[in-house]
Parts: C-alpha cells; structure tokens; sequence
C-alpha cells in the first residue's frame, strides 16, 4: 500500500502541474461517483428500511468485531473519553472545506459570490451524506472489525444491496468510488496549500520562491514542495492510517481555530453592521476546534500527536526568524533609495548572477 499510495502522489502532483483547469477535470470524475454512488446507497437503504426493514448484523457472535461491553462507575466516566474522540475524528469529515477558503482568488468573478456558493453546496452535500450513512450504520448495526476490514462502509453496502447479481454491482461500484475518492481526496491540499504558501510568503512569512507561478499558471513550487514533503511523510510513516490522521486532523483544526479567533477579533475592532451574529459563530467554531485539537493532542499523543506538539511552536519561530529576515533586507533596500550608495566604500563585494 505504501508504494501505491507513492505512486498515486506522483500523479495527483503531475496532475497540478499541467494546470488547474487539467486537474480539476481528472479529479471530478471520482468525486461525482462517489458522491452519486453514496446517494444511491443512501436512498436505496432508507427506502429499504421503511417498506421492509434492512437485514441487522449480531456483532456479538461475529469473530473479529469490536467488543464492546457495559459498566458503570470508572467505565462510565471512560466512556466520555470514547466520546470525546468519537466526536475529534468525525470532525476530521468536515475537512477539505478549507481549500475553498484558501482558493478565493481562483473562482471566477464575483469570486466571493460565488465561492460561498461552493462552500454552501457542499456543506449540503458533506452534511446529507453523513447523516445518511451514520442512520443506514445505526439501522443494520455494523460493527467496526479489530482488523479494520471489511470497513462499516462495506458492511452497510452489503445489507442495502444484498447479493443478486444488481447488488453485486452497485457494491463494487460502490467500493470502487470509495477507493479512488480516498486517493484523490490528497488534492484538496494541492488546491489549497499552494495558494495559502504564497499568501503567506508574500507576507514574507515563508520563502518568497513560493510565490512564483510556473508556465500553466499554477504555484508550481508549493506544488513540488508540498509533493516532497509528502512523500518523505509517506515513507517515515509507512502509510500508517493511524499515524497519519492526527497529524493532518490536528492541522487543519489548528488552522480552523486560529481563523476563528482571528475572525472573533476582527468582528471586535470592527464591529461593521451585524457583527454579533457574525461574533457568535466564529467565536464558537474557534471553540470547537480547539477542543478537537485538545481531544487530539491527548487521545492520540503516543500514536504520532506528538510530532505536531513538538514541531509546530519549532516552525513558528523559524518563520518569525525568516520573516525578521526579509524585513531586515527591506529596510536595507529602502535605505539605498534615499542615501547614496557612492558614497559608501565596502570592504567586500558580493556580486549574483
């Protein structure tokens, strides 16, 4: 899996190469099946389950479930740990959206118009689909297996479509569609990152290279940069689902709080027209988010959390160094269109072709 997962990286990166418009036409097709395919599976179940019932799986007397047993006291109390971190990794389904906040400037005009569009659309959709999926998981009481597979999602799959010839189809379709949205699901972050890096590096936060676009257009650099760190990722970890997953839940949440906050703080020094309601719901989704991270940092602090503990106060002081850096340089610049510089004799001179 480790090769496979490299190997559909060095695609998805060539991909985003060849410009945005290639890129998007690549990835949509298996973002539309899954999203049909999951409609479909959705539709067919609910239909299924108010006209005849759907068949319900016995966990208990199947080998390799989950157990899960009652108790009160200490187990209780335990319990809302359980629930803590059910709720920080359904959280991680609402990622992605972030890559329509990072890629404004990239939407046709009016681009804040129609940008909210997209993001309105597709909390829609994120929100139909899950609420389907967990009701369809909670009516034929799927189980997770120890092994991780067969995953909740085949299992639902398999009591929806059953096993004639149709269903067999509609199943594999459907598993098809999962794999390949799986895959795919790594370009959010090739739309999104290498807009926000040169963002940021023009803010002088970040190397000023990654503010170059290449000869289709695109941030060629943040792509190739994002691509490599990728990869090295990849390899240190093994491809493991487990170490993985914090590390990128734990990012985007950190991001999704600070824009929170920093939107709380904007709505404060402003207080342009309706900003309490506009207060409220950035102040709370801060809030949340911290609270993900918090449930992150702490669940899954041994499974590779904290990698991100360590390196992110790291990172953030060696940007505010690069960023002294820069600045530092300005002033010197500044300073050369208003003095004279022949006046001034220098011991050595640095000339770069």
């Amino acid at each position: 899996h480790l090769e496979i997962a490299v190997v559909a990286l060095v695609l998805i990166s060539y991909a985003n190469l060849r410009g945005l418009r290639e890129a998007g036409r690549m990835f949509a097709v298996p973002v539309y099946s899954f999203v049909v395919m999951l409609a479909v599976l959705i539709v067919t179940g609910v239909t299924r389950q108010i006209l005849w019932g759907l068949p319900q799986y016995d966990p208990g007397h199947i080998a390799g479930t989950v157990p899960v047993h009652q108790g009160n006291g200490l187990i209780m109390g335990a319990s809302i740990l359980v629930i803590l971190r059910a709720f920080a990794n359904g959280g991680t389904s609402l990622t992605g959206v972030e890559s329509i906040a990072d890629a404004v400037n990239i939407f046709r005009k009016p681009q804040g118009i129609n940008a909210r569009r997209v993001l309105t659309s597709m909390a829609c959709i994120l929100g139909f689909l899950l609420v389907g999926v967990v009701y369809l998981v909670h009516a034929t009481h799927a189980a997770p297996f120890i092994a991780e597979y067969p995953s909740m999602l085949s299992e639902v799959a398999r009591a929806v479509f059953g096993n004639e010839v149709i269903g067999h189809i509609l199943y594999l379709l459907l598993q098809t569609a999962s794999a390949a949205i799986l895959f795919f699901g790594a370009n959010t972050s090739f739309n999104g990152f290498p807009a926000l890096a040169s963002f940021v590096a023009e803010d002088s936060f970040l190397p000023r290279q990654l503010m170059k676009r290449g000869h289709r257009l695109v941030y060629s650099n943040g792509i190739i940069t994002l691509a490599a760190l990728a990869v090295i990722l990849l390899l240190v970890t093994r491809g493991s689902v487990n170490a993985l997953v914090p590390l990128f839940a734990m990012g985007v949440f950190t991001g999704f709080s600070m824009a929170g906050f920093g939107m709380t703080k904007h709505h404060l020094t402003h207080r342009e027209p309706g900003w309490r309601h506009k207060l409220a719901v950035n102040l709370s989704a801060g809030i949340l988010s911290t609270v993900v991270v918090g449930i992150f940092a702490v669940a899954k602090f041994t499974e590779g959390a904290w990698l991100i503990i360590v390196i992110f106060p790291v990172l953030v002081l060696a940007l505010m160094r690069l960023n002294r850096e820069y600045r530092s340089e300005a002033a010197v610049l500044r300073q050369f269109r208003t003095d004279h510089p022949a006046l001034k004799s220098y011991a050595r001179h640095h000339v770069f072709a």
